[in-house]
């Protein structure tokens, strides 16, 4: 009988096969599975990046574009007035950008027409027009406008409840429609000619409404000077009086009673500024100084942040 079983040799050849085979089976299984998780890895890289990329991409979509406007706005206004039993109309000027700063309050300037003009005077000469032209070039700060128009223009002022209504109906009206800084610091007051002589009637009759008071070519109603220095001697009102600016042509008509005016408040506590300019009571002189008014109103406003 044959003796088949395997030499020891040949068995020993075998298991070694065996285990070298097992062991690089289990390498690249091995390897495999490293190259998965390495995968994964990249896809979940991938995955956050591509997610970071579409938030700062919905980040950038929903931030607002800037604002470019270089000029305001005119908005039409008729105001109800108790005080007048009829309707005030007046012109609200809106500083570029106001529409697209919906969180940002403003300071209010209120200029008067002359007499027998209309609430456009000032448009005409150039107010406005002046105030985005130094708004943009950084010389003034932005703040509305409001040109109130008087109809009744040739009544004395003392017998006119025009003030009245400018106090009582304008500014609370304004103040309710518009994103106004309300505060006496944010508010001011001016004219030319018989609007100047409101601006002192109202300024110094009501100081707690205004920080700063414009009389351009004012002459004062008949009897003024009696309110301004009571006022001056008021220990209620004295310390709120506002500053003054005051200037004159001098070849106006009027220049020996803004002289007057000048010469009663330097003896009282009023801080005041006054310039005797070349020119006449006209529109001329004024469209001349617009820019010079509007530099005064900004650097008296107080500008919330």
């Amino acid at each position: 009988m044959t003796d088949r079983s395997m030499p020891p040799s040949r068995l020993k050849y075998l298991l070694v096969s065996l285990l070298l085979t097992l062991m690089v089976s289990a390498c690249s299984l091995q390897a495999q599975a490293s190259d998965q998780e390495n995968l994964q890895s990249t896809l979940q890289t991938t995955r956050q990046a591509s997610g970071a990329a579409d938030l700062e991409t919905v980040s950038a979509t929903n931030t607002p574009a800037p604002c470019l406007d270089e000029q305001g706005a005119i908005k039409e206004v008729f105001i109800p007035s108790d005080t007048l039993d009829e309707e005030i109309e007046a012109k609200v000027y809106l500083p570029p950008c106001y529409a697209h700063d919906t969180d940002k309050q403003f300071p209010v300037l209120y200029m008067l027409h002359g007499q027998t003009s209309q609430d456009d005077q000032w448009v005409r000469i150039g107010l406005l027009s002046k105030m985005d032209e130094l708004l943009s070039e950084g010389k003034v700060k932005p703040f509305l406008i409001v040109l109130p128009n008087e109809v009744r223009s040739n009544i004395e002022g003392f017998d006119s409840t025009y003030g009245d209504a400018i106090v009582n109906d304008v500014i609370p009206f304004i103040d309710k429609n518009f994103r106004t800084c309300d505060e006496r610091v944010c508010r001011a007051i001016g004219g030319l000619s018989r609007g100047g002589n409101w601006a002192i009637h109202l300024g110094f009759e009501h100081p707690e409404l205004f920080t700063a008071v414009g009389a351009h070519s004012a002459p004062l109603f008949y009897g003024e000077m009696l309110n301004v220095t009571r006022a001056a001697a008021d220990p209620q009102k004295v310390d709120l009086l506002p500053v003054i600016y005051i200037d004159v042509g001098n070849k106006d008509a009027d220049l020996e009673d803004v002289i007057y005016f000048l010469t009663t408040i330097k003896n009282l506590p009023v801080q005041y500024q006054f310039n005797e300019f070349m020119g006449f009571h006209d529109e001329e002189y004024w469209s001349a100084h617009v820019s010079d008014y509007l530099k005064f109103y900004s650097s008296q406003l107080a500008f919330p942040q």
